[in-house]
């Protein structure tokens, strides 16, 4: 994962009990919050019985889950909820097998144990690891663990992943929506109520990513040839090749780097829109997608496209600012991903008096 955070000074909107739900939709709902205003989301599930309840979040840049837990003596854990094992009835411990999950910027060691997690409604009895040392990057994070959606060559406890198990009980696919404020995972199926029109599918090219084949991309006069895309929830922004971020933004006038391989860029929304080619169809990134009003500078705006240099060579992460406006479904079954243009929910970028609100920007790298 690679966030960055986007730090409202107001408290973070709670999910936003919407109307979107589906008649038609016979699948499992679970809910999101936002935090740092869309720049990741959380929601809750339990553990253990009786249960103890956790906020996590939902990333398909990863395999493993955990929670922190209440052996846990890092600075990091202190303002976490903890995990006490031996509170819970069903926890059982897998021979004190330690885990270590290495991100971008931090990493965690874990303690690998079995219990009952509960999801969207459902019960499952699973792998779960009770993070024993968080490094700092964590200390402010409003989740207590990270829930793993990525497939199971990424796992590195070499259990499998939850998500797999709950397939077995209904059609083995997910679907993920996001608004500014508020999102919903659809465990089973999609609800086509959130969808205006077609989902046009690409197949998965990974047995540990959620990645797929881009034939070709457009920006203003730019056309080049392949890359590979990684489509990840646990990433804040659009992130390119560090080759190609500097080339889109040498592109905008008024574009300055930031030095850390994002950008500042005037607040026009009549920039160059980024159109990716796929076999059969096209995606579109607008300025309206890719320019975020994240001061109160109405001329200042923060690029949603920025660089990177980990993970597979010449290779793209369509996290957040991709994914608000993109339903994406996850087929397990089918090993495909699928992208419809997400209907808008509640999207506003203002404060409660109407005039935009303040941030700051901070960077977190949580990326494998």
């Amino acid at each position: 994962m690679h966030k960055i955070s986007l730090y409202h000074h107001s408290s973070t909107s709670s999910f936003h009990s919407s109307s979107l739900l589906s008649r038609s939709f016979h699948g499992y709902k679970q809910q999101q919050t936002s935090y740092y205003h869309g720049s990741g989301y959380y929601g809750a599930i339990t553990i253990g019985s009786p249960p103890q309840k956790f906020n996590v979040l939902f990333d398909t840049g990863s395999a493993d889950s955990w929670v922190v837990s209440s052996y846990c003596s890092s600075p990091a854990c202190y303002h976490h909820h903890h995990f006490n094992t031996t509170a819970s009835s069903t926890y059982t411990s897998s021979n004190n097998t330690h885990i270590n999950i290495r991100y971008g910027t931090g990493y965690t060691q874990a303690i690998l144990g079995h219990d009952t997690v509960s999801i969207a409604g459902l019960e499952f009895r699973c792998a779960v690891a009770a993070a024993t040392h968080l490094s700092p990057v964590f200390t402010e994070a409003p989740f207590d663990g990270i829930f793993g959606l990525g497939l199971m060559g990424l796992s590195k406890s070499k259990q499998l992943p939850l998500f797999y198990k709950m397939m077995k009980h209904f059609e083995p696919v997910f679907g993920i929506y996001t608004q500014t404020t508020w999102g919903e995972i659809d465990f089973g199926g999609i609800d086509t109520t959130s969808i205006q029109g077609k989902v046009h599918y690409a197949p998965v090219v990974s047995d540990a990513y959620w990645m797929i084949k881009l034939h070709s991309f457009d920006f203003d006069t730019f056309h080049s040839g392949r890359r590979k895309i990684i489509i990840d929830i646990g990433t804040t922004l659009l992130m390119t090749t560090l080759h190609d971020a500097h080339l889109f933004h040498s592109m905008i006038p008024g574009a300055v780097s930031n030095g850390d391989s994002t950008w500042s860029l005037p607040c026009n929304y009549h920039l160059p829109s980024l159109v990716l080619h796929f076999s059969g169809f096209d995606l579109v990134i607008s300025a309206r997608d890719y320019v975020l009003q994240v001061t109160d500078n109405p001329l200042v705006c923060f690029s949603g496209i920025s660089g990177h240099a980990s993970g597979p060579a010449n290779t793209w992460i369509l996290g957040n600012v991709f994914m608000k406006k993109y339903y994406t479904v996850f087929d397990v079954g089918r090993h495909r991903v699928g992208f419809g243009l997400a209907k808008k929910g509640n999207c506003s970028l203002k404060c409660m008096d109407g005039h935009y609100c303040p941030y700051k920007i901070q960077m977190a790298d949580f990326s494998c």
